[in-house]
């Protein structure tokens, strides 16, 4: 046993000694006041029972986000301006790499750290929010200084994600050699259109000193720039922010598999505070009321059960209906647990909001062979949803790994299907399931053949709450199976082998 606050324990001292000095007979009902205080303070100090420790491994990267605060950024070529839709794309890139360490810069002729390197993003988001168009005044921007900026941080290689229009400066080399010795990798959102547009100003229109409207247009460097240093340039689109998150996910620089250490305990200081109320029930009141007092705690603890109860029951209602957003809003209102969270992770995947309930079924930690199956075929579902059909494979073989359902077996061979369709029409003999292209036709082609594909076999439905979902394969040109490879069944067969540990 050890305490979380041990200092407290010092102020038993002086009580000690005071009950020592005065003598006072602790057994006597007139001094339980003595013995009730004694426990408070040794409940303040939360005794608790240490487990052992338990590490679980998670992808960490550290990306700098930086965000052009230039006037030209008020243009609003790209609704509804330049900078109001870097912001929003930062913010959904936030949402995409939740285990990330993320930094925000803002830069214009100098760079500015508004957020430092933190997997809080919450602190990034509002940051973010702070920044008020009447206050950015400067009509420069420098991208050599941002490099000088990012090249501070410690880390041996940099991913760093630049929203701009570009400015109007030329690309030195001494820039390029800059980022290349400090392992810097760009990746450049053009926040700008080639046929820019005028800059709205106090007096109408921004002018230049020799009264010529100014038109900011996107500047070449962020391209250049970007090939330069291994990195990739992206332009605009609905899917900016995804497009950021797969360059990311592309890049060489893997990220790191980092080792947390997380400590459960047993909580002891609801035990003494029992305790010190039943003293106190014992010296200070009559039978009656000391009848009254312990069923009215107990009847707090049952009242809290029975509501909880009852509104998992709700949603469980709610989504048998179909009304998934209902399911979610009476979730949202209890205590997370096991169950209202796969409920609620069902929910968003009927919505189809793969992310959310993917994020959410590997939030869910058991050792429960069963429940561990459910969750790595759900997982499975998510991915061959998103089209990321090899990580769907090997969820699908974990789950095999647990429990032979035919369920499971009937997805895989589906995927399989799904997977060797998509790549024969594009042609390709290894894709990587929802990677970015940085060429607009070939980007469009591959997202319209991953609709298609979508669209033709991968429809779910399930019938409970726990229930894993089966994937619809009458769309598909043959409905003979797909064989699986022998690989698969060598590690179907395996059995996994690390039950033992949640995740």
């Amino acid at each position: 046993m050890s305490f979380l606050y041990p200092w407290i324990l010092f102020f038993l001292l002086p009580l000690v000694a005071y009950l020592y000095q005065e003598r006072i007979d602790l057994r006597q009902k007139a001094h339980l006041k003595w013995v009730v205080l004694m426990l408070l303070i040794v409940a303040l100090a939360r005794p608790i029972i240490e487990y052992r420790p338990t590490l679980e491994e998670m992808p960490v990267g550290s990306v700098v986000v930086a965000l052009d605060l230039s006037y030209s950024m008020r243009a609003k070529d790209i609704k509804p301006t330049r900078l109001e839709a870097s912001r929003a794309i930062i913010k959904e890139f936030l949402s995409l790499n939740p285990n990330d360490k993320i930094a925000l810069i803002g830069f214009t002729t100098h760079a500015l750290m508004l957020s430092p390197l933190t997997q809080d993003h919450r602190v990034v988001a509002m940051a973010l929010d702070s920044l008020k168009d009447e206050y950015i005044l400067t009509k420069g921007t420098s991208i050599h200084k941002l490099l000088e900026k990012v090249a501070q941080f410690p880390n041996e290689s940099k991913t760093l994600v630049i929203l701009s229009d570009g400015g109007d400066e030329a690309l030195e080399d001494e820039t390029i050699a800059l980022a290349r010795t400090h392992n810097i990798t760009i990746i450049a959102l053009a926040m700008a259109t080639p046929q820019g547009t005028s800059i709205d100003s106090d007096e109408g229109v921004l002018r230049d000193a020799q009264g010529n409207i100014v038109i900011s247009r996107l500047n070449p460097i962020l391209e250049h720039l970007a090939k330069a240093t291994g990195g990739e340039f992206i332009t605009f689109s609905d899917r900016a922010a995804r497009a950021i998150h797969e360059a990311i996910q592309n890049l060489n620089q893997a990220k790191i598999i980092a080792q947390q250490s997380i400590q459960s305990y047993y909580d002891l200081y609801y035990i003494l505070v029992l305790i010190a109320m039943a003293l106190l029930l014992h010296a200070y009141t009559t039978i009656y009321l000391k009848i009254i007092t312990l069923l009215a705690l107990w009847g707090v603890h049952l009242h809290g059960g029975v509501i909880e109860n009852y509104y998992l029951t709700k949603a469980h209602s709610y989504f048998e209906k179909g009304e998934y957003n209902q399911s979610i809003k009476t979730l949202t209102t209890l205590k997370p647990s096991q169950q209202s969270q796969m409920l609620l992770a069902n929910s968003y995947y009927k919505l189809q909001a793969y992310h959310k309930a993917k994020a959410l079924y590997q939030s869910i930690q058991t050792t429960n062979p069963t429940l561990k199956h459910q969750l790595y075929h759900n997982l499975g579902n998510c991915e061959a949803q998103l089209h990321y059909y090899d990580k769907a494979k090997n969820y699908y073989i974990k789950a095999l790994q647990l429990s032979k359902s035919p369920q499971t077996w009937h997805n895989l061979e589906l995927v399989t299907q799904l997977q060797e369709r998509f790549n024969a029409k594009l042609g390709t003999t290894n894709p990587t399931g929802g990677a970015s292209q940085s060429n607009d036709n070939e980007e469009d082609s591959s997202e319209k053949e991953r609709e298609e594909e979508s669209n033709e076999g991968s429809s779910g439905s399930g019938s409970s709450t726990s229930d894993t979902i089966k994937l619809d394969t009458k769309a598909l040109p043959s409905s003979t199976p797909k064989p699986i490879s022998s690989k698969a069944y060598e590690l179907i067969n395996k059995g996994y082998i690390h039950e033992e540990k949640p995740w």
